[in-house]
């Protein structure tokens, strides 16, 4: 296994935590594609983050920790679509202390 099948074995196996609040929320709001993408995204969060942080990925590693064909142009089209209907939604996210943040 060469370093790269190796990183994408890596992310495919990141262990997602979520709460029963967002479960709740997120089931009807999200499209299932939406929802991998937040997983991906939330399995992006190293322990030691502390705040929220943006970070950059690129459609063809979503493809390829996803099992995706990152060379099919509709693919390519509809994760383009469904991060950007991400982007034009909001959901309050209450971290530790009780503080309760608007993510978007």
């Amino acid at each position: 296994m060469n370093e790269r099948e190796s990183e994408i074995s890596k992310a495919r196996n990141q262990m997602v935590v979520q709460g029963n609040d967002f479960i709740r929320h997120a089931r009807n709001k999200l499209s299932a594609q939406e929802m991998d993408i937040i997983y991906f995204w939330i399995s992006k969060i190293k322990p030691e983050d502390t705040d929220f942080m943006p970070f950059t990925f690129t459609v063809e590693e979503f493809c390829n920790v996803s099992g995706i064909d990152s060379g099919n142009g509709k693919n390519y089209k509809n994760i383009k679509a469904a991060v950007k209907s991400i982007a034009d939604k909001s959901a309050w996210v209450t971290v530790d202390n009780g503080i309760q943040h608007l993510v978007r």
